[in-house]
């Protein structure tokens, strides 16, 4: 049975009590749609079962109740178990009898849990409405409207759909996807749990509406009583034989804080499949199926996730055991151009990602970035620790805010392990490049390839002399995957980057080699480059010696086998485009 098609059943109720659950739901769902206030004046049209339990809910809500049905006996229950008046339409008129018991203002709203083909319910329930009043359809009725009776009071009308929202919805019913509570309070589940509730502490009384109850062998029999024209039930039961006479009632206190056994296979979820991650992380992931399975992708639009999804096999539901939460504004040129922007996505985009995660108790690893260390002068030899300070200039000048941004969402997601015990690791990328990576928002390796390739003037912003270490994207993933099935990892702060240290004008000098391009190395200076409030790290190099000590390895890939990967890569598709573009001219010639 899908877990959110059950619920426990109250100590002090019986089996048979809690058998009306689905009654009761639909009862309490029609009226969460007509959304009571303490002192309103209701209409219930139709008084069986589910009319009976309305009345009940509508009274232990601090409203007026008035019930209209066409049987006197249900006229006559509904008023021991609390309506305030009832109407007869058979003995008296109701829309006037309702007009007299609300001091001519009219009912605030009716609720109809009645079941005919007569389009004369619907018109009625419009009439005995005061102005702005609203009208819920919980039954069955004829919906032929007449304008007229709606159109001058401005009569709301809704309808109500069975147990709540899930009803219909085979993620919510068949797979267990809950919906978050902050966002839709009651659900089909969270309003069959209320109702038992209610039943428990007797704001319901369910015994004189239980006539009958039948043994199983009694069912033709049972229903046949409904056919009855003097004497119809207004709730039989059905009772199965107990095949174990042993059976006791068992509770069970769920651990909100447990972290479910981890399988053989991880579920995974990814957020942020942009280009780098499409072209390397996810291929990547695709051929560790035996250890990763995708399930989710996160993407901007809903388009690009389906579209990725598809190519990558993702099942796109929220059954994941571990989220890679890769999704950020990055770039230098991208943070100095949208500096609000980027600093709103990577703050709140991280909280939402980790309030979901929290949630659901699901294992979530968190990128950042080198970035967040902060200034380093390149007489500083020491190689970056993860308990380093972080050493920042002044706000005014945006450089700043992306690794701000990012060392408060390392902040954010410290808190949620800390507090709610979520199973969180962050890990600091220094420089992960590689083949498919573009130049976008000025990623240094691939716009220098592109430079010489093209035989253009490979440029250098600043002096060159600041020096970084660059990481081998299969490597970053390959780290990433292990750290994800290593327990030691959970709560803590890791590096992830390369070996081998070198200026930027080194770089550039040896991808001019390697290319045998002809193009020349200029420099620009940072203030011609980027804004006025630039200013750069003249140095970032890792110490990855607790990722060695976590999972036994590091990166090791030197910059020269870096750089022929992505130099093929980039060479490959100059090739290409190059034969397109000859393809178009010779069409244009052959035309």
């Amino acid at each position: 049975m899908p877990r959110n098609l059950v619920v426990p059943i109250p100590q002090s109720i019986d089996e048979a009590q809690a058998s009306t659950v689905t009654l009761g739901a639909i009862s309490l769902q029609g009226i969460r749609r007509l959304k009571p206030t303490l002192g309103e004046s209701f209409v219930v049209i139709g008084l069986g079962v589910l009319g009976q339990l309305t009345c009940q809910m509508l009274k232990a809500s601090g409203c007026r109740v008035i019930g209209i049905d066409l049987d006197q006996k249900r006229l006559d229950s509904a008023k021991k178990l609390g309506a305030d008046h009832t109407i007869n339409p058979l003995e008296n008129d109701n829309i006037l009898g309702v007009q007299q018991l609300t001091d001519g203002i009219g009912a605030d709203g009716i609720i109809i849990t009645a079941a005919s083909s007569s389009d004369e319910i619907i018109s009625t329930a419009f009439k005995m409405c005061r102005k702005k009043g609203r009208v819920v359809l919980v039954g069955d009725v004829g919906l032929n409207l007449n304008r007229e009776d709606f159109y001058q009071k401005e009569i709301d009308f809704f309808i109500s759909t069975s147990y709540g929202p899930g009803r219909y919805d085979k993620g919510y019913e068949e797979k267990g996807l809950d919906y978050p509570v902050g966002y839709v309070r009651w659900t089909e589940n969270r309003n069959m749990q209320e109702y038992l509730r209610l039943v428990a502490d007797q704001k319901i009384n369910l015994k004189p509406l239980i006539q009958k109850v039948y043994p199983i062998e009694e069912a033709n029999q049972a229903y046949q009583s409904f056919n009855s024209e003097t004497d119809k039930p207004l709730l039989v039961l059905l009772a199965y034989p107990l095949q174990n006479n042993d059976i006791k009632r068992q509770t069970v206190v769920k651990n909100i804080n447990g972290v479910q056994k981890q399988k053989e296979q991880i579920s995974l979820g990814v957020i942020g499949a942009g280009g780098f991650a499409k072209a390397m992380h996810l291929p990547n992931i695709e051929q560790n199926k035996g250890l990763i399975h995708l399930k989710a992708v996160m993407c901007r639009t809903g388009t690009a996730a389906k579209t990725i999804s598809n190519q990558f096999n993702a099942e796109l539901i929220g059954t994941c055991d571990l989220v890679f939460h890769l999704a950020a504004a990055v770039g230098v040129q991208y943070i100095l151009d949208n500096p609000l922007s980027s600093i709103v996505t990577n703050i709140q985009g991280t909280e939402t990602v980790l309030e979901l995660c929290s949630k659901f108790k699901k294992k979530v690893l968190v990128a950042s970035t080198s970035e967040v260390y902060g200034k380093r002068e390149l007489g500083d030899t020491n190689l970056l620790s993860e308990n380093d300070d972080c050493v920042y200039g002044p706000s005014v000048k945006s450089r700043w805010s992306y690794a701000a941004a990012k060392l408060m969402d390392e902040f954010t997601a410290l808190a949620y392990h800390r507090t709610k015990q979520l199973p969180v690791m962050i890990v600091r990328f220094f420089n992960t490049v590689g083949p498919r990576q573009t130049g976008r928002y000025g990623m240094v390796i691939p716009r220098f390839v592109n430079q010489a390739l093209k035989n253009e003037p490979i440029t250098i912003y600043g002096d060159g002399s600041q020096t970084r270490t660059f990481t081998h994207v299969n490597e970053v993933v390959d780290s990433i995957m292990e750290l994800a099935n290593t327990p030691a990892a959970i709560g803590q702060v890791i590096n992830i980057g390369g070996v081998e240290e070198v200026s930027i004008q080194e770089l550039a000098e040896r991808i001019k080699d390697k290319t045998n391009s002809k193009s020349n190395i200029s420099f620009t200076p940072y203030d011609k480059a980027y804004p006025k409030d630039f200013e750069d790290m003249r140095r970032r190099a890792p110490s990855t010696e607790k990722l060695k000590k976590i999972i036994g390895k590091a990166p090791e890939a030197r910059l020269d086998q870096i750089l022929d990967d992505i130099i093929a890569y980039f060479s490959q598709q100059n090739i290409l485009e190059l034969s397109a573009r000859n393809n178009d001219t010779a069409k244009v010639i052959n035309s």
